[in-house]
């Protein structure tokens, strides 16, 4: 095993007997800490079973936030991942203990051990980014790659650009050490100073008679073709081999390559989801709607009284949505207006204070008493977190619009489509109904095209601040 994959199973390692110092020397510190009318402590073999479950969400959190590779981090990026990973574990860990009702655990034991872990986290983790750098400088650890390109003007440029980053990055732990070229022999010598050691057909002497650990190729797409025999060449000799992908230059797209079928495909997905943050979005929305429902359980159960003592109709207002890429489901909503509120739409269409094809009015007639309280206080939502258990919505993404407004949303505005709609969104969380159409479409799209894990944390965040100023609020 080369010695750069060895670095991602010593940060297993390391992680965990990170999270279990951090876990002892918290008890112990929280030992030293006056009471103040903190639960007492019990013995520390009372909660040592807790690590049994905190190793592996801390290892499932930083596996999902990309912290198991090669790649080397800087300090910031570092905290970064520490801070996310120690408050999904907070969160996660928290929401344990409720469903397994272990009411006895101390809470100032597990504040103190998250936050001191997150600390401890990111000083074990810079230092051995730091160690692993310097390794990597000193080339013991490094990588050798041979470079592949052609007598084009575009490859010439795009190997030489290749060249010059691997040199600027030596923490990356990769160093040129000679190129090949297809077509005639090149009037210059070198290439960003790395001598041209010839031709293609001299790869496999290279590859018999030299360390090469990857082997770049810079080529055309009309070379590709070419490119396939010395793929076989490099699969046979086990050497690890790259092929720079010109066929299609996305502006917003994210490349990437997966396995479908057992045939490689070249993939562009229009959201920076792949398969680790998309199960990681999806894990999030269930349990974090299934602890709104232990939050709101209660309360929901008292507003569907009150919605079907003060109006007449059915206590939930139901009506097709688009969602992801257009897919029909059942949205739920406490219901805030009259029945038949839909059929009255067209005589208020000359009212309407939204630009585009959607419909909105500050002051509906067809808003039930109660039904208004509900909306400013956005509390009619709370039915859609069976939604989001079902997997028709997520708690953060793109409003979902009714059919007749979806359809009426055109060209790249449809990319709001490609993921699921939520409960709250960028929109949502910066004024609601005092944005207009266009930016409402606009925040939708930065939304799609950012999106991470910490966005949502943050548009939640934000969205109870807007709903407790009342912020917007129709």
């Amino acid at each position: 095993m080369h010695r750069q994959a060895l670095f991602p199973r010593l940060l297993v390692v390391i992680d965990a007997l990170t999270v279990t110092a951090a876990f002892v020397a918290s008890y112990y510190l929280r030992r030293l800490i006056p009471h103040m009318g903190f639960r007492p402590l019990g013995p520390i073999d009372h909660y040592l079973w807790i690590l049994l479950a905190t190793i592996p969400i801390w290892w499932f959190l930083l596996f999902l936030n990309g912290a198991y590779t090669t790649k080397v981090e800087r300090p910031l990026a570092i905290v970064r991942v520490a801070l996310v990973v120690g408050i999904g574990g907070l969160l996660t860990l928290a929401l344990l203990l409720f469903l397994i009702k272990f009411e006895t655990f101390n809470r100032s034991l597990l504040v103190l051990f998250v936050a001191v872990e997150t600390a401890m986290l990111a000083v074990t983790r810079i230092a051995f980014a730091s160690w692993v750098a310097l390794s990597r400088r000193s080339g013991r650890t490094a990588r050798h790659a041979l470079v592949v390109t052609a007598d084009d003007p575009e490859s010439r440029r795009e190997a030489g650009l290749l060249l010059e980053r691997m040199r600027r990055n030596p923490s990356d732990g990769v160093a040129p050490i000679g190129v090949l070229t297809f077509g005639p022999a090149w009037e210059k010598k070198d290439l960003e100073g790395l001598a041209i050691n010839g031709g293609v057909e001299k790869l496999a002497d290279l590859l018999h008679q030299a360390v090469v650990d990857e082997v770049y190729f810079v080529v055309p797409p009309a070379m590709l073709e070419q490119v396939s025999d010395y793929l076989k060449l490099c699969e046979e000799l086990g050497v690890e081999c790259k092929v720079l992908a010109r066929l299609y230059r996305p502006t917003l797209a994210r490349p990437y390559l997966e396995v479908s079928y057992d045939m490689p495909f070249f993939s562009f997905a229009p959201t920076p989801l792949y398969v680790g943050q998309r199960y990681a979005k999806s894990v999030f929305d269930f349990f974090g709607a299934l602890a709104l429902l232990a939050v709101f359980a209660l309360p929901m159960a008292l507003i569907a009284i009150l919605v079907k003592l003060t109006s007449r109709g059915p206590v939930l207002f139901r009506q097709e949505r688009g969602g992801l890429h257009g897919r029909r489901f059942c949205m739920n909503k406490f219901r805030t207006m009259v029945v038949g509120a839909e059929n009255l739409q067209a005589g208020l269409a000359g009212r309407n204070q939204m630009s585009g094809p959607v419909f909105k009015l500050a002051k509906d007639p067809r808003v039930t008493p109660i039904g208004g309280w509900l909306r400013r206080t956005s509390i009619d939502e709370l039915p859609q977190i069976m939604n989001v258990l079902k997997g028709d919505m997520s708690l953060v993404g793109p409003r979902p619009l009714p059919l007749s407004e979806s359809a009426a949303i055109e060209g790249p505005l449809r990319r709001r489509f490609s993921m699921k709609p939520g409960m709250t969104g960028l929109w949502q969380a910066s004024g609601r109904s005092s944005v207009d159409f266009h930016d409402w479409m606009r925040l939708d799209l930065e939304y799609v095209d950012n999106w991470s894990l910490r966005l949502d944390a943050q548009i939640l965040l934000r969205t109870v601040i807007a709903v407790l100023t009342g912020k917007g609020a129709h």
